[in-house]
């Protein structure tokens, strides 16, 4: 039987106390064996939140990640820089990321590869 996937995106939501507190009241909660509960904090907290969640069953996952591992793109995060963290899963194809930035099916698909060197899971 496929473990079932519950995760939640909080998108551009919740500052660091309201990040840690969420997360810390998911910590509290029984999680079936059968059930997967993965979290997407904004970018800012992802290493907070990770931190929390250490020890428990909640994984954490980025909202995005950028196609290029570095260079001049100011304001975006790399595999590399997420994998530092201990963050290994991202949602990559989002709807509102190809609705109000123009992601293609070309850009996305240079995401993936990248996500996949870097032995990322992707959402």
């Amino acid at each position: 039987m496929r473990q079932k996937i519950v995760a939640g995106n909080w998108k551009m939501n919740k500052n660091a106390s309201e990040s840690s507190s969420l997360i810390s009241e998911l910590c509290t909660h029984e999680i079936p064996q059968d059930v997967r509960v993965i979290v997407a904090p904004a970018t800012v907290f992802l290493e907070s939140v990770a931190k929390v969640a250490e020890g428990s069953s909640i994984g954490v996952a980025s909202q995005n990640m950028n196609a290029a591992t570095s260079g001049a793109y100011t304001g975006e995060v790399s595999a590399w820089m997420l994998k530092s963290i201990a963050i290994n899963t991202t949602l990559l194809g989002h709807s509102e990321r190809r609705a109000y930035y123009n992601e293609s099916n070309e850009s996305l698909a240079k995401k993936v590869q990248t996500a996949q060197e870097a032995e990322m899971e992707i959402i």
